[in-house]
C-alpha cells in the first residue's frame, strides 16, 4: 500500500516539478496522540465509541518514512513532522487537540519547521520588508 501511494506521488511531483517554477515541499503525516484520541471517542461518541483507533502510530510511521524516502530519490525538501514533533513534544498530547487534530501550540510546530525548510530549501522564496513599506 504504501509503496503504491509513493508511486504515485512520484508520478505526480515529478509533472510538477519538470514544469519550471513549481516549488514542491514534501511533508509527512504527523503522528497522533493515541490515548487522547481514544478519549476524545468516548466522549465524543459515549456508549456508542468502539474503542478502536481508526489511526495508529506504527501505520503513520510507514507513511512518514515512504513520504522522507520519496523526498530523497526526488531530491526534494521533507518536512518529517512525524520524527520531529515526537522529539520536541514525547507523545505529542500537548500539541494535539483531540489526539489527531493541532491545537494552536501544534499549529505553530507545524509552521515553524514548513518555514525553516521553505527557507533553506528555496531562499528565492523569502519575503523581506523594505524600509518605509506600510
Amino acid at each position: 500500500k504504501v509503496a503504491t501511494i509513493a508511486a504515485l506521488l512520484v508520478c505526480r511531483c515529478g509533472q510538477r516539478v519538470s514544469g519550471g517554477s513549481t516549488r514542491v515541499l514534501l511533508i509527512t503525516a504527523p503522528p497522533l496522540h493515541e490515548v487522547g484520541r481514544l478519549v476524545f471517542q468516548k466522549q465524543k461518541y459515549q456508549d456508542e465509541a468502539t474503542g478502536v483507533l481508526e489511526r495508529k502510530n506504527e501505520h503513520t510511521k510507514l507513511y512518514a518514512a515512504a513520504t522522507a524516502e520519496l523526498g530523497k530519490k526526488m531530491e526534494l525538501p521533507v518536512v518529517n513532522l512525524f520524527e520531529s514533533l515526537q522529539e520536541e513534544y514525547g507523545d505529542c498530547s500537548n500539541i494535539l487537540e483531540d489526539g489527531l487534530h493541532f491545537n494552536a501550540k501544534g499549529q505553530g510546530a507545524v509552521w515553524l519547521r514548513v518555514k525553516q525548510t521553505l527557507l533553506q530549501s528555496y531562499p528565492e522564496l523569502e519575503v523581506r520588508v523594505q524600509q518605509g513599506a506600510p
